[in-house]
């Protein structure tokens, strides 16, 4: 199948505003992180809050300016573009942020929200295709009218994908797109965004640190940590076999009737670094249960295991 986006050893820096010593050292968001989607697939990126999930989404779609390092669009190279050429291109790509509330001004009717962006690109027939998009995010069509204080955070993030979709992109990033949202609803929402995909072959990027959510809606999963790829594969690989200690971490800290393995997972979270004071080796060494000498001073890289599975760890 045919590569839709690529992304080759992007890096994405920031200053430090932390500490009196450390306050203006750069820290690398993103450390050389290189992935693929294809077309029609759902790529799942995830891992804690802080490792560079978002930004990479940001270097994708142009919002960022990466270090060094390459994304593609359909074999266009996106970053380093003029902005002209970027503007035509973002058409086809589009972003869902996590918060609803933040995401819509509250002094613009709902029909001209996501109306914007075929006003922005010089679409024609512009109310009845926002209305058509509220249809099919599952909301009447009097949404057309009201604003956004008159929904909830279910009705809002509906309404967020709806403007994401009006323009028919081929792309859209999901970021955490159902953490702000009640459990009953976040399986809602993921159905829908199901559904969408399906009927208009779309191919996303799923950013969370919810490794249940992702589990229901993707193809794939690339665990990231402290701004590296640490293991990616096909969905089931990740969840029945996972290979690197920090994927197994993820997987035990989903919450369980057990309060004796919550403290464990707790206590393990509690005893972890920062971008500031990593190891010269491998990002997880401190944290890491099954570290060896070696772990210490070098930094695995992403190794084959068969059946597209990767993990970048010294042990396998």
């Amino acid at each position: 199948m045919a590569k839709l986006i690529e992304v080759k050893n992007l890096k994405k820096s920031f200053k430090s505003s932390e500490g009196i010593f450390s306050k203006g050292r750069p820290v690398f968001a993103v450390n050389g992180v290189s992935l693929e989607i294809e077309v029609g697939e759902s790529l799942g990126l995830v891992g804690e809050s802080g490792c560079g999930k978002t930004t990479v989404g940001k270097l994708i779609l142009g919002l960022e300016k990466p270090d060094s390092g390459e994304a593609f669009f359909e074999s266009k190279q996106i970053s380093g573009l003029p902005e002209k050429e970027l503007f035509r291109i973002r058409k086809e790509m589009q972003i869902v942020f996590q918060d609803p509330f933040a995401s819509l001004n509250p002094r613009i009717r709902i029909g001209n929200a996501i109306g914007e962006v075929l006003k922005i690109y010089g679409e024609k027939d512009i109310e009845k295709r926002v209305k058509e998009s509220i249809k099919t995010i599952g909301l009447p069509e009097d949404t057309y009218y009201r604003y956004p204080h008159e929904f909830s955070g279910g009705q809002r993030q509906r309404i967020c994908i709806a403007r994401a979709l009006v323009g028919n992109p081929k792309f859209v990033v999901c970021d955490e797109p159902v953490s702000s949202l009640d459990v009953s609803v976040q399986a809602q929402i993921i159905n829908l965004l199901k559904d969408l995909k399906e009927k208009s072959n779309l191919t996303y990027l799923f950013i969370s640190h919810d490794l249940r959510v992702v589990r229901n809606i993707c193809d794939r999963i690339s665990v990231m940590y402290y701004g590296v790829i640490i293991e990616e594969g096909e969905n089931e690989d990740i969840y029945k076999t996972p290979l690197h200690p920090y994927t197994k971490l993820l997987l035990s800290s989903v919450p369980s009737m057990s309060e004796k393995k919550n403290k464990e997972v707790l206590k393990t979270y509690k005893e972890g670094t920062s971008n500031l004071n990593k190891p010269a080796g491998c990002p997880f060494y401190f944290r890491c249960p099954e570290r060896i000498e070696k772990c210490e001073k070098e930094i695995p890289q992403l190794k084959d295991k068969g059946n597209r599975h990767k993990v970048a760890c010294w042990k396998e």
